[in-house]
């Protein structure tokens, strides 16, 4: 499914900081009591996850929720409530509006500075301590085919261009991609350029 995002951004640049949101900066973002949002991945409402300990948190409770054009990454809340996990950061917690229904979910980003991992063992990295990315050739298989479901559209000197979204790839598994293929927005989010990851040897 194809995410398709048109806005118009004044101005892009590449950029040699992390590909990592900040959550203060996501928790202001979605200031107020109710967000209204749309599902990007949704997670599957009956599931009972696996309960993986109380600092490391299930990847299938985590869902994608679109908030004015920007993707969050959320835990929901009732999911984690089915596997046992209580006592969570309330300050991470907000209450999401989509399709006219009540969402509630963790920001996944706020959890992680807080301690938490994610239970298929990775975990955040720190903040200034990133490794270095070191080019290397993909190997033809599923390591190098880019997922759809984290294609988008954005607009540069009045173009439409194809891209990916940089927490999607990452969230798919995607890590030290090519740092020379990858933009950031005014508004923060970060992305790539799909023909610049095509040119790298990456596939569709």
């Amino acid at each position: 499914m194809l995410a398709a995002v048109a806005i118009a951004f004044a101005g892009m640049a590449a950029s040699t900081k992390p590909a990592r949101a900040n959550a203060e900066d996501i928790l202001r973002f979605l200031a107020g009591a109710v967000i209204v949002g749309a599902i990007v991945n949704a997670i599957d409402d009956h599931h009972t996850p696996r309960y993986y300990g109380s600092s490391a948190l299930p990847d299938s409770c985590m869902e994608t929720v679109r908030v004015d054009w920007r993707n969050i990454q959320v835990y929901n809340k009732r999911c984690l409530n089915r596997g046992n996990y209580h006592g969570l950061p309330q300050r991470c917690e907000r209450n999401f509006r989509v399709n006219g229904r009540n969402r509630r979910g963790y920001v996944a980003q706020c959890l992680w500075d807080a301690g938490f991992t994610r239970a298929n063992g990775w975990s955040q990295p720190p903040r200034h301590n990133n490794p270095p990315f070191v080019p290397s050739p993909p190997t033809y298989g599923h390591s190098d085919r880019l997922p759809t479901s984290c294609l988008m559209r954005y607009r540069q000197n009045g173009r439409s261009i194809q891209g990916y979204w940089a927490s999607c790839l990452r969230d798919s598994g995607f890590r030290n991609m090519p740092q020379n293929c990858r933009l950031r927005t005014r508004d923060g989010d970060r992305l790539f350029n799909a023909q610049c990851l095509y040119n790298a040897g990456y596939r569709n």
